[in-house]
């Protein structure tokens, strides 16, 4: 068991990463930080913030997960723009 809720991450990853945006004291809003690529598949998208979410577990600054995890799906998006 994690030590942060991260609500049901079985929902669309872009919904249960908002949750976390807005349960970490963050006023973001989905279009303020990710643009939804609906060539990406929802299930890559979550593993990944998964994963970053388990690296980042002990980290007391919230807003530096939420930077790579930026940076990490910006880069995906650019590459499978690329590769379309």
């Amino acid at each position: 068991e994690s030590s942060v809720n991260f609500g049901n991450k079985d929902k669309d990853p872009l919904e249960w990463l908002h949750f976390y945006a807005k349960n970490s004291n963050k006023i973001v809003t989905k279009d303020d930080i990710w643009e939804y690529n609906s060539e990406m598949r929802p299930q890559k998208f979550e593993q990944i913030t998964w994963n970053f979410y388990l690296k980042n577990e002990n980290l007391l600054n919230d807003s530096l997960f939420i930077k790579e995890l930026k940076e990490e799906f910006d880069k995906i998006c650019t590459n499978i723009n690329l590769s379309v």
